[in-house]
């Protein structure tokens, strides 16, 4: 048979880019086309702040927070 993958549920709960697993050889992961999936998740997630601080309260300061995440990232 093939390898045994024991990080498979963190690529199913769209977690694995929480975890910093990926030092290790990438024989070991189990679906490395998870990472991508995981990462556009967590952007999606994070778009969802300004997006709502726009419709429901002010557009400068979604403008504001846009500003923020792009200078922390």
């Amino acid at each position: 048979m093939g390898t045994e993958c024991k990080a498979m549920w963190k690529n199913l709960l769209f977690i694995d880019v929480l975890y910093h697993s990926y030092a290790r050889s990438g024989t070991d992961m189990c679906m490395g086309w998870g990472w991508y999936l995981s990462c556009d998740f967590a952007y999606f997630l994070v778009s969802l702040i300004p997006l709502y601080i726009y419709a429901l309260y002010s557009k400068t300061i979604a403008k504001l927070t846009i500003l923020a995440l792009f200078i922390v990232s």
